[in-house]
């Protein structure tokens, strides 16, 4: 994300240099805060998919200043940080019911899989299929796949940090084959000048601009909503059910983390649900988040060997990731087709639209549907429906 999002983002002239502090420095205090304020291991950082909303949409499509589409994204979070502070926001999270965080969780699962598969060249366009398979005998996928039985290997052997090995040894096959260049150590990060305040939040204020903003708040919503009902969901048995209070904190410390981000310079600051990674190697406190977010500053000034690791070298911690919390479908109520059928409608969209918003919008729908068709509307919760109409007028107004 430290390298990725600047890249993004300067196609919409935002500064790439700035970006990149901007980024670093965003997840770091959205990530200490979620640790310190709701004790979560979810770290937050700059959200793919809505970075380029802000690059390509608000401002190469719609011909936008990048200053006003930041000023977008903290106007955006400043309504964020209001609708969190509201009893409506932990009504509406509550009201998911059991199948449908199962099927969130899966479908977040399945988004990291295919990340990871299209990453190592495992996978690739098809104009016939859609999608086909790669260059399977290419050292990237081959590497990539291999590193993945390393780490389920050394995990079935209990040796502690199995994920992380696998993930150094392929990041020094691809730099010794020639793969991918080392960039080396250390480095003084870009000034953040250029974007420091640069946000114009009048211009984001006016009649023309309510769309956008309302497009950003409802993607940050359900991309929290999702991330966190997702992570959680792969938490039980460690910590349980994500209670109320630590709900309020979550989306509070997510809202904070957004307006701070507009404000240095970068696009909404979102849960990541590469979260799951650590929820699937025992981690189930804000500690988890915080070291991420010490990380995260300490990648300002290690910005060249961040961008030494192959991107194919990230591929077994995403693909076992993946498998860790696809495990959640196995606790679906398989005997009430109104139960997983929607939960499996949501997983499937989530992976395959790159959208967590979108998969969990559908999701909320169909189930919603389903049960007032089969006579079953009284087990629907209200914040459910709500949760439906809301996508439902986002699709048909919002686009």
């Amino acid at each position: 994300i430290c390298v990725v999002n600047p890249a993004i983002l300067s196609a919409g002239g935002i500064p790439a240099g700035a970006a990149f502090s901007a980024t670093c420095l965003a997840a770091a205090f959205g990530s200490v805060l979620m640790g310190v304020l709701a004790n979560l291991p979810i770290a937050l950082a700059p959200g793919m998919g809505i970075n380029a909303y802000v690059a390509y949409t608000l401002v190469l499509s719609q011909g936008l200043a990048w200053q006003t589409a930041l000023g977008a994204v903290a106007v955006s979070g400043v309504a964020f940080l209001a609708l969190s502070l509201t009893p409506l926001r932990e009504k509406l999270l509550q009201a998911m019911p059991d199948g449908l965080r199962r099927g969130t969780a899966a479908g977040i699962g399945l988004l990291l899989g295919l990340v990871g598969l299209k990453n190592a060249g495992v996978v690739a366009a098809d104009p016939a299929t859609i999608i086909g398979a790669g260059a399977l005998a290419a050292p990237p996928a081959v590497i990539a796949l291999c590193g993945l039985a390393l780490a389920v290997a050394l995990e079935r052997r209990r040796v502690a940090g199995s994920v992380l090995i696998a993930v150094a040894t392929c990041s020094v096959m691809a730099i010794a084959m020639g793969l991918h260049p080392f960039s080396g150590v250390f480095a003084m990060p870009p000034s953040l000048a250029p974007t420091l305040f640069a946000a114009d939040w009048r211009a984001a204020l006016a009649p023309g601009m309510l769309g956008a903003v309302l497009s950003l708040l409802f993607i940050d919503f359900m991309d929290t909503a999702g991330t966190l009902v997702g992570v959680t969901r792969s938490m039980q048995g460690k910590a349980g059910e994500l209670q109320p209070p630590q709900m309020r904190k979550a989306m509070l410390a997510d809202a904070v983390a957004t307006v701070g981000g507009a404000v240095m310079g970068t696009s909404t600051v979102t849960s990541f649900a590469e979260s799951g990674a650590g929820v699937a190697v025992g981690a189930c406190t804000g500690l988890a988040a915080v070291t991420t977010g010490v990380l995260f500053l300490a990648a300002l000034f290690f910005s060249p060997l961040a961008a030494s690791v192959a991107p194919f070298a990230t591929t077994p911690a995403l693909l076992f990731v993946a498998a860790s919390m696809m495990k959640a479908l196995a606790g679906l109520n398989w005997e009430d087709v109104s139960e997983w059928v929607p939960a499996i409608a949501t997983a499937l969209t989530i992976g395959l639209t790159f959208s967590i918003a979108t998969g969990v919008g559908i999701g909320a729908a169909i189930y919603c549907l389903a049960k007032y068709g089969a006579g079953l509307g009284k087990e629907v919760p209200f914040g459910l429906v709500a949760i439906a109409a809301l996508f439902a007028a986002k699709v048909v107004y919002l686009g």
